[in-house]
């Protein structure tokens, strides 16, 4: 049988998070090892997905997923932080999640972000922020946020007009 488990991210797990992120670098961004350690100090909530598989006597674990999330206030250089940062003083800003191709369609991502959106809960925080491509078009993402409430809230274009962000945000009760 096979169980999921959502725990913080150990340095330990950095070699397997830069491998899970470079399958989606074409919509996140590069992440060297160096800069997730940057990254993880930064972050307000830095949790990946673990599954446990169990044969026989035997369990191994492999991580399927992490959720990178970071606060106000912070030095930050990502373009799209800062829009957020610049408008709100309450928030947590998803940085990314990416969950293995192979786990895709398991409900890994719905499990992490309840559980950030329990975080934010208990936290104190109001809104919880993100962005997705719009060209290229990120429908998956699109779909799977709006399904959780967000609302878009502004655009941004790269200089080079290749790239298109929609930002979103979803007010918690």
């Amino acid at each position: 049988m096979n169980e999921y488990n959502i725990r913080n991210v150990a340095t330990s797990d950095y070699a397997q998070i830069e491998t899970l992120n470079e399958l989606f670098v074409h919509f996140t961004s590069p992440l060297d090892q160096q800069k997730i350690n940057l990254l993880d100090d930064l972050s307000s909530y830095h949790r990946v997905i673990e599954q446990t598989f169990n044969n026989n006597s035997e369990s191994t674990k492999s991580i399927e997923g992490f959720l990178l999330v970071v606060g106000p206030d912070k030095n930050y250089e990502s373009e799209n932080y800062k829009w957020f940062d610049g408008l709100y003083n309450d928030f947590l800003y998803i940085d990314r999640i990416v969950i293995n191709t192979s786990a895709q369609r398991h409900g890994l991502g719905k499990q992490l972000y309840k559980d950030l959106f329990s975080f934010a809960k208990t936290q104190g925080f109001q809104r919880i922020c993100c962005e997705y491509n719009i060209k290229p078009a990120n429908e998956n993402s699109a779909k799977f946020h709006e399904a959780f409430g967000f609302k878009e809230v502004g655009r941004l274009t790269s200089n080079n007009r290749n790239k298109i962000v929609s930002m979103q945000m979803v007010e918690l009760d």
